[in-house]
């Protein structure tokens, strides 16, 4: 480095520096947890970065796909999928694309296994400020399409430290 701050022609640029809050690296699964459970500030980590800018050469305000930046796709103008068991036909509003995925992805559909899944193997640590029904809980936090699973993870093991109102207000969210 020639001043401390820049680096050198071509070099490497320094290291960013400390966070003044000495941030510390979000807790997995499989780390130690304190005795207590989780504090629920450490709960989620920091989000991720922008994604990059349109693919190079692109027109300004154009996404790489053609559609204008933040626009929303075309939706899909078609019938909702006919009830398992039922194959598709061009008859029932159905086109060429619709026949093959539905084909395809056969009886399934979203969230159809979920009745199946327990939280069996879930521990849950001991809460005795809070009341709720835990595997009601764990049923809508699993059913959460927003949260990672590294998130959930640390929700459970935050439940110690939350309050009835923050269980609470998780279940309505959930619901």
């Amino acid at each position: 480095m020639t001043n401390g701050q820049q680096p050198p022609v071509g070099g490497t640029p320094p290291p960013p520096p400390p966070s003044p809050q000495g941030a510390q690296k979000p807790v997995r699964p499989g780390d130690q947890i304190p005795v207590g459970g989780l504090d629920p500030t450490q709960v989620f980590s920091s989000p991720p970065p922008p994604p990059p800018q349109a693919a190079a050469g692109a027109q300004p305000g154009v996404a790489a796909g053609g559609q204008p930046a933040g626009a929303q796709p075309p939706q899909d103008q078609g019938p909702p999928p006919p009830p398992p068991g039922v194959a598709a036909t061009k008859e029932m509003g159905y086109d060429d694309e619709d026949i093959r995925v539905l084909g395809e992805v056969g009886n399934y559909r979203f969230s159809s296994i979920s009745s199946l899944l327990t939280n069996n193997n879930i521990a849950v640590p001991t809460h005795p400020e809070t009341r709720f029904d835990e595997q009601r809980f764990l049923t809508l936090l699993r059913g959460s399409i927003s949260l990672t699973r590294d998130e959930k993870w640390r929700i459970i093991q935050a439940i110690p430290k939350l309050s009835q109102f923050q269980i609470d207000e998780l279940q309505k969210i959930g619901e």
